[in-house]
């Protein structure tokens, strides 16, 4: 015959898991990808940061924006070449 538990056993059967959650620096990620800027592709950029979680479909995000804002008259400072996602 099964007995139920106690309500003082159940604390038995939990389990913890426990994993580290540090801050970001973002500060520091957009001085390094700042200072990649040139050397790397703007898909390993943008990967750097840890706000963005997919580089590709950020960069599509962006062609995006850069196409209307091209139609609004202006757009970004920055000078990105999309010429490589022409096929996304």
């Amino acid at each position: 015959m099964m007995v139920a538990s106690r309500k003082s056993d159940l604390y038995k059967g939990i389990s913890y898991k426990f994993t580290r959650n540090a801050p970001k620096n973002v500060l520091e990620e957009a001085s390094v990808v700042n200072s990649l800027n040139g050397l790397v592709s703007h898909e390993t950029l943008l990967s750097y940061l840890s706000f963005v979680d997919n580089a590709r479909d950020e960069l599509v995000r962006l062609k995006d924006e850069d196409r209307f804002e091209d139609g609004l008259g202006y757009g970004h400072q920055d000078k990105w070449d999309f010429s490589d996602l022409d096929e996304v």
